[in-house]
């Protein structure tokens, strides 16, 4: 005898894992994202600028927007930008862009700063000097 709905009559669908439907997915639709977690993705984004605009600027900049790293960095940008996602997943998805925008910028030559270098060329003499006496 097929089960039906406890509010409607309606067929129930077919049993799964966990407990038992009583009522139809109509009368009793499954549980999603919580509200909020939809009103935090309905938040409009910063005006200073987007996570995938930063990330294809700093790609560009090193010439490596064109490799399979730099996009997938972006994918992964606009991906945690749509904020479709639960608090967890996005949290990996930050992590996962981190190691994937490194992965992306190794072998960078990245311009120092005038002073950074002042500063190593002097702990190279103080090196050199110390060695000698």
């Amino acid at each position: 005898m097929p089960r039906t709905c406890a509010i409607c009559g309606g067929p129930l669908p077919p049993p799964g894992r966990g407990r038992p439907r009583t009522k139809c997915l109509d009368c009793a639709p499954r549980r999603g994202a919580s509200q909020a977690a939809r009103d935090i993705a309905a938040r409009p984004a910063p005006k200073s600028g987007t996570l995938a605009g930063a990330v294809v600027r700093e790609l560009e900049a090193a010439g490596r927007l064109d490799t399979s790293a730099g996009l997938a960095a972006v994918v992964l940008a606009q991906r945690i930008a749509a904020g479709e996602d639960t608090g967890a997943g996005i949290a990996a998805m930050v992590k996962q862009l981190g190691a994937t925008m490194a992965d992306a910028l190794r072998g960078v030559a990245v311009e120092g700063d005038p002073l950074d270098e002042l500063r190593a060329r002097r702990a190279a003499k103080e090196t050199a000097t110390a060695a000698d006496a």
